[in-house]
């Protein structure tokens, strides 16, 4: 099953929560809020329903925080030495955004008119987040389908 909810306006915009939901109750909520993972819900091993994921119960609080709980880091992870790196022979120049070094590809979103912001504290476009979304769960996905 899948449910779309329209979630309160925040101070980047209008963010929605997509719940993808399989026929054994395992949940999934993803916020479009920092394209995060906001709770991940699995029945344990007597069927009560957990959550198993480390995260906030709105997007005012992801919003408040400066931690990046379930959220998109980004191009890479970690730090990469002086902002640059070379792949099969080219080099690739990175935002600079921990003194020479580029940490985690997510701190480098060029938001017009702001200049730079963590990929995790924009509430990215719904229709284009919902596309991306369907792009990354397969359609014969038996782990979590998403009903049409």
């Amino acid at each position: 099953m899948l449910t779309i909810q329209k979630l309160p306006l925040c101070a980047k915009g209008a963010p929605v929560a997509i719940t993808l939901e399989n026929s054994n109750y395992m949940r999934v909520t993803l916020l479009s809020y920092g394209a995060t993972l906001q709770s991940i819900v699995v029945p344990d091993q007597n069927g009560a329903l957990t959550d198993v994921l480390l995260g906030y119960e709105s997007v005012k609080e992801y919003e408040e925080n400066s931690g990046y709980l379930g959220a998109c880091i980004g191009r890479n992870g970690n730090r990469i030495a002086n902002a640059a790196f070379t792949l099969n022979g080219q080099r690739f120049q990175l935002t600079a955004n921990e003194g020479k070094t580029s940490f985690t590809g997510a701190c480098a979103a060029s938001i017009k008119n702001s200049g730079t912001m963590p990929a995790a504290k924009i509430a990215w476009n719904s229709q284009r987040f919902w596309l991306m979304v369907r792009r990354a769960t397969p359609a014969d996905s038996t782990c979590l389908s998403p009903s049409r």
